[in-house]
């Protein structure tokens, strides 16, 4: 089975949760090549390094996590959970709770990881929907 490193996982979530886009390298009407890149993605996130350099250690810092933390809560994940779980591992759960009408329906992610960060990270890939 394959174990995504951690800055994998930072890239995943720099993409999928917080909205980066990668930098592509394109041509431009003058025939120079140049990188193009969104509105969120500040300049020097592209060039030397590119945007690997850029995204931010989401899965092994505590200021990362409460980035991932505070943007899940923009989305609309209200509702966050984080235990210690069995043999020392840490749980993170983010809930999303609909009441459209008269139903009720929550929808909830899990991630599972020894340290707690990582836990918060493939919690939030997972309630975008990275099957991680």
């Amino acid at each position: 089975m394959y174990t995504m490193t951690d800055r994998e996982i930072d890239v995943l979530v720099a993409e999928r949760v917080m909205g980066f886009q990668r930098p592509q390298l394109i041509m431009t009407a003058s025939g120079d090549m140049d990188w193009s890149y969104n509105a969120d993605t500040p300049p020097r996130a592209v060039g030397r390094g590119g945007f690997m350099k850029y995204v931010n250690r989401y899965s092994t810092t505590g200021d990362g996590m409460l980035a991932v933390v505070e943007k899940m809560r923009e989305m609309g994940w209200d509702r966050q959970r984080f235990d210690r779980w069995f043999h020392g591992e840490w749980r993170a759960q983010f809930s999303f709770e609909q009441r459209p009408g008269k139903t009720y329906a929550t929808r909830r992610a899990y991630g599972t990881a020894a340290d707690l960060p990582r836990a918060v990270c493939l919690a939030a890939l997972k309630a975008m929907g990275e099957g991680v």
